[in-house]
């Protein structure tokens, strides 16, 4: 089995599939009204479960896997791109399905979006997501989106690396694994 197939079997095996999209991008919204789908504050967010990391979190990967790890045993949660990231980093990290595990994102703080990318080509550019080699894009939020939870990872030459090709500032912000 394939990398990719390791890291989406080891995914279909969490609840985060069914977690609520909090702050989604209406334009990724392709599937219309979705109870996944929400905004700060609505009701359709799990009460109480709605979640993002701390910043200290997203700077020390030993903690980062830890949090993820909670977030995955916490079952059904509220969260935004940045938890969804935490959540994917500790099941592929347990998966042993990656050599490197990168936390990525484009745009402003607070504006932009996170991802992570799985064994991008050490010796590429990390603001050039062309030169990133045979690398996997993990993003269980933007599938969730997409209507298409069991599908949240993408190949190089898939429409999602398109689409983040076209992005602002991407930068690396944290090497997990």
């Amino acid at each position: 089995m394939g990398r990719k197939k390791l890291i989406q079997a080891a995914l279909d095996k969490t609840s985060l599939g069914t977690c609520c999209v909090t702050n989604p991008f209406k334009a990724l919204n392709t599937q219309g009204s979705d109870k996944r789908l929400s905004t700060w504050g609505q009701q359709s967010s799990p009460k109480n479960k709605t979640t993002t990391p701390l910043i200290s979190v997203m700077q020390d990967p030993a903690l980062y896997l830890q949090s993820g790890s909670d977030l995955v045993k916490a079952g059904e949660w509220a969260g935004v791109c940045a938890t969804f990231a935490c959540a994917t980093a500790s099941v592929i990290a347990k998966s042993n399905a990656a050599t490197t595990i990168e936390l990525f994102s484009f745009g402003q703080s607070f504006n932009g979006h996170v991802y992570l990318i799985v064994d991008r080509d050490p010796n590429s550019d990390p603001a050039q997501p062309g030169t990133w080699g045979s690398c996997l894009a993990v993003d269980v939020w933007y599938a969730i989106q997409q209507g298409h939870p069991d599908d949240a990872v993408f190949k190089p030459n898939s429409p999602y690396f398109t689409w983040l090709a076209n992005q602002p500032k991407v930068k690396l912000g944290l090497r997990v694994v």
